[in-house]
């Protein structure tokens, strides 16, 4: 049985290191949601996907490859990209080079929302 005497415990430097670690963790991603709220109008998760979009070639990419990038769920991808399509901030296009693919390319007003919350967001 391995008692207390047997944990390997973080030495008091690694410990100031891992609540300071911790301590960003807990409070970034409040902070980027509200910031993006305020001047955008946008939730983080939204945003990062519009942004995603506005660096790729012709600010399109696959569904299936944006999800990838965006570190989500193809399914999740496609409830933000429905809702960012009702605002007219992306659009669904066919693939030319694969019909069985979905393209999501942002709109002129999709790109101007990134380029207004990107001075806050750096910030």
């Amino acid at each position: 049985m391995d008692g207390p005497a047997r944990v390997r415990w973080l030495e008091p430097e690694e410990q100031l290191a891992w609540r300071a670690l911790i301590s960003v963790v807990l409070r970034l991603p409040g902070a980027l949601e509200s910031q993006l709220q305020q001047d955008a109008g946008l939730g983080h998760f939204p945003y990062w996907t519009m942004a995603l979009l506005s660096e790729a070639p012709g600010r399109a990419l696959r569904l299936s490859e944006l999800a990838s990038q965006a570190g989500c769920s193809l399914s999740r991808l496609s409830h933000v990209v429905t809702r960012l399509e009702e605002e007219g901030l992306v659009e669904r296009r066919a693939c030319a080079e694969d019909a069985r693919a979905t393209l999501a390319v942002l709109t002129p007003d999709g790109l101007a929302r990134v380029v207004g919350a990107a001075p806050g967001h750096v910030a």
